[in-house]
């Protein structure tokens, strides 16, 4: 059996999401294994098998449920327009997506052009077959493992939770366990001091915090359903550096002295998820990598005269303020606590605070530094995801969700405690308001869009060198 694999300026793009993966694997069972660089498919013995992701495991590559027959149309019209014609005893490959749990399509098609490579398989035997069981040397764990991604949802997932978690809290006025013993105080001793504003004052940085983490676990959800399944490395940078601020923001207890042993245990039990998924999603990486430079060149230029580049500008002006204010929160809120706004609004000076409780103060500034990594996290990745990704209706759904909840919940607990300081809440609604703006002009995604794109692609260069 022989392989011929061209490329270069007669390489289409991308067919059916197909990205480029490691090369080098040849199947000890099965025989010799020739694998195609740059292609999701290893060639085994007489067949074609599909490289999924997850360790050494080949899956049959079969024609299922008509998959590959986009391939087989679109090359039908190729070869119409260009004049060529399929050589006959040959047998191709079909594009389709080829990410853990689905298969490649395989049989007689024209030519598909495979993560910018061509392969045309020769076949001695036409319609020849090779029992191959590879799964069953692979581990539960590996499996479920996958590429990464798997990891790295949960963690998305459990913050959302957390967040969830932390709005229930503070919408029954519930303090946590570790809280009471803590403080000495169960809720109602403290809502005797100036009308319940002190306990009112702890939820308010509570729900910030809970409706922070639901925008980052929606905008990790998007960075790990797209651009990093298809190997985007700008996406797998962003989730690195964004997590790791989220991740330190939590060592800020050393200043203020409380250890919030339930948020230990999360921060705890997330690393490691975090830390497996990052690893292992490095796999789905191209093989020559940027580095975090990736997230320097944009997905196309600033265009402030149009609407779509106009909401870009929009978004990415609010993702920066967001990374400064929760920089300043945090330094700010595990340091001096307060600003003059907070001690008007509580009736209590930080000192008049420790007299009363001298474990009150370490317990907000805890609130304070949490709500300011996480909006630190996420306004770093509101900026790289605006900075880096193509408009797209997922990614407009994502933005939307993640406004609709970051914002929702820091300006909308404001009302019913009765904290209605114009200098305190004017920096949040004016960043919402220029949000609300940017969302608005990326909706909705149109042909335009696309040809904006495509515009800048001939300017800047495609993303990642694609």
């Amino acid at each position: 059996m022989g392989a011929e694999v061209f490329g270069g300026a007669n390489a289409l793009p991308l067919c059916g999401g197909l990205r480029r993966l490691p090369a080098e694997f040849a199947d000890g069972r099965g025989g010799e294994g020739d694998a195609l660089e740059g292609s999701d498919l290893i060639l085994v013995g007489e067949c074609a098998f599909d490289y999924s992701l997850v360790g050494f495991n080949l899956e049959r590559v079969d024609r299922v449920g008509g998959l590959g027959g986009g391939c087989e149309e679109r090359e039908g019209k190729e070869r119409g327009r260009e004049g060529s014609r399929e050589q006959p005893g040959h047998e191709f490959f079909s594009a389709a997506p080829t990410y853990h749990g689905q298969r490649a399509g395989y049989g007689r098609c024209t030519p598909c052009r495979i993560a910018g490579v061509t392969a045309h398989l020769k076949m001695n035997t036409r319609d020849s077959r090779v029992a191959f069981a590879a799964e069953d040397s692979i581990g539960l764990l590996t499996a479920l493992i996958g590429d990464g991604r798997p990891l790295l949802m949960l963690v998305a997932l459990g913050l959302m939770l957390s967040g969830i978690f932390a709005l229930f809290l503070s919408a029954t006025g519930t303090f946590l366990p570790h809280d009471v013993s803590f403080l000495g105080m169960q809720p109602g001793a403290l809502c005797d001091l100036h009308q319940c504003r002190v306990v009112h004052f702890i939820f308010h940085d509570r729900v910030s915090f809970g409706g922070t983490l639901l925008a980052i676990g929606a905008l990790y959800l998007w960075l790990l359903a797209f651009p990093l399944r298809q190997g985007e490395e700008w996406a797998w940078w962003t989730l690195l550096l964004s997590s790791i601020v989220g991740f330190l923001s939590f060592l800020a207890y050393r200043i203020y002295g409380y250890l919030d042993s339930w948020h230990g245990v999360a921060t705890a039990a997330l690393l490691p998820l975090f830390v497996g998924g990052i690893w292992k999603s490095r796999g789905l990486l191209p093989a020559q990598r940027e580095g975090w430079r990736s997230l320097l060149r944009p997905v196309m230029p600033m265009a402030l005269g149009t609407r779509v580049g106009f909401g870009r500008a929009c978004l990415l002006f609010v993702g920066a303020g967001m990374a400064l204010a929760g920089s300043v929160i945090t330094i700010l809120g595990s340091t001096v606590v307060f600003v003059p706004q907070d001690i008007t609004y509580l009736g209590f000076s930080a000192a008049q605070l420790n007299a009363i409780n001298p474990h009150l103060v370490p317990l907000i500034a805890h609130d304070r530094a949490g709500f300011g990594g996480g909006l630190a996290c996420c306004g770093l990745t509101v900026m790289a995801i605006v900075w880096k990704a193509r408009p797209t209706l997922a990614l407009w759904q994502a933005l939307l969700v993640g406004g609709v909840t970051g914002f929702g919940c820091a300006i909308g607990v404001h009302f019913p405690m009765a904290y209605l300081s114009v200098s305190h809440l004017a920096p949040a609604w004016t960043g919402a308001v220029i949000y609300a703006v940017g969302i608005v002009c990326l909706f909705p995604v149109s042909r335009e869009v696309a040809k904006l794109v495509d515009a800048g692609s001939t300017d800047v260069g495609e993303p990642d060198g694609r």
